[in-house]
C-alpha cells in the first residue's frame, strides 16, 4: 500500500523522515542515480508552493475510479490535484484572490501573491488550509479564511471561516485581544489536535506594537472556531513561524512549538520561548480552552541590548534597518557587537520531538540546539536569566545546550551573559531554519540532522544525555552569496527517507540555494548522502544535481518530499519537480 503524507515533515512529531520508502534506497540511488520524470505546473503563480506537497493515495475519485493523489496548494490560492505516476492533472480550484505582492508584506518583493502560505492538512479525507483572501489584491482589506475541501473533487466540505472574529482573553486584568488579519503572517503548517484544527500564526512586522503569535483552534465536528490563544498580551512578539514547519503534536494531543522575538515575563508574554500548549474542547457546558503547560525559555531581548526584561518592549523599525544596513555595507565584522540583537529569534527553528528520550529539540538564529525535557520543561522565569543565575535555566535541560550549525571556538553556547553570543563569526550568519531532522538509526540509534545559514550540513548522534557530532558535508550553503553581505539565507531543506530502519536504505536528501535566498532569487541545488555512512568525517555523496546540470530555483523554505519511488521538489519557477529512479 502506497504511503500518505498528510502533513509537513511527515507525521505531527515532524521528524522529517520517511521511514517507508522502498525504491529510492541509497543503493539504487548510489548506483542508478535519479533522473526528472515530469514536472507538476502551478500557473496562477510566478513561484508557485510555499505549501510542501501532499500526498493521498488510493482516492476514490467521482466517476469510481481509484487514483494515488499529489495536491499542492499555492501562493495564488489554488488548489491542484495531480495524478502521480504521470502527473496528469485530476482537478483544481480556487480559494479566494490572495494578495499581490506587495513591499507592506516583504520589502525583497520576491514573492508574485500572498495567499497559501502554509502547508495544509489531510484529515479524514479532506484537505484543511488556511488561504489570505482580499477582494482588491489588497494587504489592508484582506482576511484568513480556514477552508475544507474534497481530496476527491476539490469541493468545499464546509464553507470558509473568516478568522477575524477570533479573540483571546488573556485575564489578569487586561483588556481581550482580537484577532487582525492585516497584521498576522501564516507560515507554520497547520495541525490536528483533539478533534481541531490548529491554526498558528506570526507577524507581518515583527517590530509592531501589535505584532504577536496566536493559535486558533477550529472545531471539526462543528466547524466554528472554538479557542484562541496569544503568545504576548501585555507587551508584544512571540510570532510562531518556524520556517514552515509546524507545532509538534505530542500522544496526549498538547502543541509544542517555538516563538520569536517578543516580550517575556513567564506569565503572560512568552517571546523567545519553546511552549507546551494544551487545548481543551468543549466538555459538559464549559467551552473549549488553551492553557499553557510548560515552557523553557533562553534569554530575552532586553537582556540581549542591555535593557532590563520588566521594560521589555519591541524595538522600533528603524533599529532593524539600521542592522540591514550594517550587513548590506559589511560592518559586521567576526566577533564584532552589534548594537543591536534583538532579532535573534529562537522562533527560526522548529521544535523536533525525540521521544525515544523524552526531549524537545529546538535551535534558532544564534544556532544553539537546546534539549528540553517533554514531562519537565522548566518554566522558565524573568529571575532565571540574570547573568550567571542563568546556569540554573541550562541546568533544567536534559543536556548542557550546544553549537549545532556551527563550531566557534571562542564562544560558549550556554554563556553567564547571553549578549556573548552576539558576534558574526567568521563575518557570516549561522541561523537554523526549521526542526532538524530525526531518523532512528540501527547503528548510531537516533540521529539528527541539520544544515545552517553559511555552513555544511551535519549528521548528529543522539543520546540521553548529549549530542555528538558524527560527519558534515563537503558542500556549503550559499556560497555564492554577495560577500558584502553577512552571507545568504537559509541554509539547507532536508529530510530523510529509508526503507525501515535499515541503515543501509537511508537517504539524506538535501536542497540548498547557491545564493541568499532571502533577498532575491537564488538558483537552486538538490543532493542525496547517504544518511548513515561517512568517510573521514564526511557524509558520502550519492548523487548532486551540479553534475547534471539540472537547473532550478530554490524554494526558500520549501523541503523535498520523498514518498513511494518518487522525490517532490517544490522549486520558485511555478512548479514541483518530480524525481524518480534512473
Amino acid at each position: 500500500m502506497n504511503v500518505a503524507v498528510s502533513t509537513r515533515a511527515y507525521n505531527f512529531s515532524r521528524s522529517g523522515a520517511n521511514i517507508q520508502e522502498s525504491v529510492l534506497t541509497a543503493q539504487a540511488v548510489g548506483t542508478r542515480g535519479i533522473k526528472r520524470l515530469f514536472r507538476l505546473e502551478t500557473p496562477d503563480d510566478k513561484r508557485g508552493c510555499d505549501a510542501s506537497p501532499l500526498i493521498a493515495p488510493g482516492v476514490k475519485l467521482p466517476d469510481g475510479q481509484v487514483h494515488d493523489l499529489v495536491l499542492l496548494a499555492t501562493m495564488g490560492n489554488w488548489v491542484y490535484a495531480f495524478e502521480t505516476r504521470g502527473g496528469t492533472l485530476v482537478w483544481k480550484r480556487q480559494i479566494g484572490e490572495p494578495i499581490r505582492s506587495n513591499p507592506a508584506i516583504d520589502t525583497h518583493m520576491v514573492n508574485d501573491h500572498w495567499g497559501i502560505v502554509s502547508t495544509p492538512v489531510i484529515h479524514d479525507g479532506v484537505m484543511y488550509g488556511c488561504a489570505w483572501i482580499s477582494a482588491d489584491g489588497k494587504p489592508d482589506h484582506a482576511q484568513h479564511f480556514v477552508f475544507a475541501i474534497n481530496v476527491a473533487n476539490g469541493l468545499d466540505r464546509h464553507p470558509k471561516i473568516s478568522l477575524e472574529g477570533a479573540i483571546f482573553s488573556p485575564g489578569h486584568g487586561l483588556a481581550d485581544i482580537k484577532f487582525d488579519a492585516a497584521e498576522r503572517k501564516q507560515r507554520a503548517a497547520l495541525g490536528v489536535s483533539n478533534g481541531a484544527l490548529m491554526i498558528p500564526f506570526g507577524t507581518v512586522r515583527e517590530t509592531s506594537g501589535t505584532a504577536r503569535g496566536w493559535i486558533v483552534a477550529v472545531d471539526l465536528a462543528s466547524w466554528k472556531i472554538s479557542a484562541s490563544w496569544c503568545t504576548t498580551a501585555r507587551k508584544s512578539g512571540a510570532g510562531i513561524w518556524m520556517a514552515g514547519t509546524g507545532p509538534t503534536v505530542m500522544q496526549d494531543g498538547d502543541l509544542v512549538f517555538a516563538t520569536g522575538n517578543g516580550a517575556f515575563d513567564g506569565i503572560t508574554d512568552f517571546g523567545e520561548s519553546v511552549i507546551r500548549l494544551r487545548y481543551t474542547p468543549a466538555l459538559n457546558g464549559h467551552a473549549a480552552q488553551f492553557s499553557i503547560i510548560d515552557w523553557w525559555t533562553p534569554w530575552t531581548d532586553a537582556l540581549r541590548t542591555g535593557g532590563q526584561p520588566e521594560a521589555h518592549a519591541l524595538p522600533d523599525a528603524s533599529s532593524f534597518r539600521k542592522v540591514s544596513h550594517l550587513f548590506q555595507q559589511n560592518q559586521l565584522q567576526s566577533n564584532q557587537p552589534s548594537d543591536d540583537w534583538s532579532d535573534m529569534d529562537l522562533g527560526s527553528g522548529g521544535v523536533v520531538q525525540a521521544a525515544p528520550f523524552g526531549l524537545l529539540l529546538c535551535a534558532g538564529k544564534d544556532g544553539v540546539l537546546y534539549a528540553m525535557k517533554a514531562t519537565q520543561m522548566g518554566k522558565t522565569r524573568p529571575n532565571d536569566l540574570q547573568p550567571v543565575a542563568n546556569q540554573a535555566n541550562y541546568g533544567k535541560l536534559a543536556f548542557p545546550p550546544i553549537f549545532l550549525t556551527y563550531f566557534p571556538p571562542e564562544l560558549d553556547p550556554a554563556p553567564d551573559r547571553i549578549e556573548t553570543l552576539n558576534v558574526l563569526h567568521d563575518a557570516h550568519t549561522h541561523h537554523q531554519h526549521g526542526a532538524p531532522i530525526r531518523f532512528d538509526s540501527t547503528e548510531f540509534g537516533p540521529m539528527l540532522f541539520n544544515w545552517g545559514e553559511n555552513e555544511n550540513g551535519r549528521a548528529w548522534q543522539l543520546k540521553r544525555d548529549a549530542c555528538v557530532f558524527l560527519a558534515r558535508t563537503v558542500e556549503v550553503a550559499s556560497p555564492q552569496a554577495d560577500p558584502k553581505t553577512a552571507g545568504g539565507m537559509p541554509g539547507g531543506m532536508l529530510t530523510v527517507s529509508s526503507n525501515g530502519a535499515q541503515d543501509s536504505t537511508a537517504i539524506l536528501w538535501a536542497c540548498v540555494p547557491y545564493g541568499d535566498a532571502n533577498r532575491k532569487l537564488s538558483a537552486g541545488r538538490l543532493i542525496a548522502y547517504a544518511a548513515t555512512r561517512f568517510a573521514n568525517g564526511q557524509m558520502v555523496k550519492l548523487w548532486d544535481s551540479q553534475d547534471w546540470n539540472h537547473q532550478f530555483t530554490f524554494n526558500k523554505f520549501g523541503v523535498p518530499v520523498v514518498a513511494n519511488g518518487m522525490l517532490y521538489l517544490p522549486t520558485y519557477d511555478g512548479a514541483v519537480v518530480v524525481y524518480g529512479i534512473n
